[in-house]
């Protein structure tokens, strides 16, 4: 399922297993991601090396609506540590190369040893208009 998050200053944000798939900014937002069901970040645990996925993006950049076919491959990257308060937890650094006719930017996700994404940084659309999120506590389903 989705969550919706609101943001110290009122934006809201909506994701889906660690993914941003929609944003409501007040100015500029990410309006849409089709193919959530094969999404890799389902089960960050289980990507491999190369693993690729497609799907439409659709967002808006100085409020005129954009369209894109995007086309993901994952790499781990090695070890981190995320730290939350006091609380320190060992991670794999997930990257996501994003691709389309246009242009290309990076994704990169912190997978915990139990496979949930603990911080994330994401592009609503081409290198534009970064999102920083960091899971304190994990939602309960």
């Amino acid at each position: 399922g989705q969550q919706k998050w609101v943001t110290q200053d009122g934006a809201t944000i909506v994701t889906q297993h660690g993914r941003l798939v929609k944003t409501l900014l007040g100015g500029d937002n990410l309006i849409d991601v089709n193919n959530l069901a094969t999404d890799p970040l389902a089960k960050p645990g289980q990507i491999i090396d190369g693993a690729t996925w497609t799907r439409t993006l659709g967002w808006t950049e100085h409020r005129q609506v954009r369209y894109a076919t995007a086309r993901s491959v994952f790499t781990w990257r090695g070890t981190d540590r995320v730290n939350v308060g006091s609380e320190e937890t060992a991670v794999r650094v997930l990257d996501e190369e994003v691709t389309t006719d246009q242009t290309r930017w990076r994704n990169r996700y912190w997978v915990d040893s139990e496979g949930q994404i603990r911080q994330t940084e994401q592009y609503l659309g081409a290198n534009y208009f970064p999102v920083k999120t960091t899971l304190i506590k994990a939602a309960k389903s």
